[in-house]
């Protein structure tokens, strides 16, 4: 389902700010999201991966490229499972 629907800054693909409803999403290394840029725009969107209840978090996954997390420990929740929220 989608969830939300924005534009973003144009120029080369990377790490980029996101603002509007995308900074609500945290990071997990098994999300119930996922953010897609639209091919041949500068708009992303977010589309939900399972149900998502009321008072779940909306998480992605950061690292798809696997540097986010380079010389760092993931914390997330499903890395994590005993840790508090």
């Amino acid at each position: 389902s989608l969830i939300s629907s924005m534009s973003c800054q144009k120029g080369e693909v990377g790490p980029r700010l996101i603002l509007g409803p995308f900074r609500f999403a945290n990071h997990d290394c098994s999300p119930n999201c996922q953010i897609m840029a639209i091919p041949k725009s500068s708009a992303y969107t977010i589309f939900s991966l399972c149900d998502i209840f009321p008072g779940d978090p909306i998480t992605v996954n950061y690292a798809l490229d696997g540097s986010y997390f380079e010389g760092k420990t993931c914390g997330c929740a499903s890395c994590n499972p005993d840790s508090p929220p």
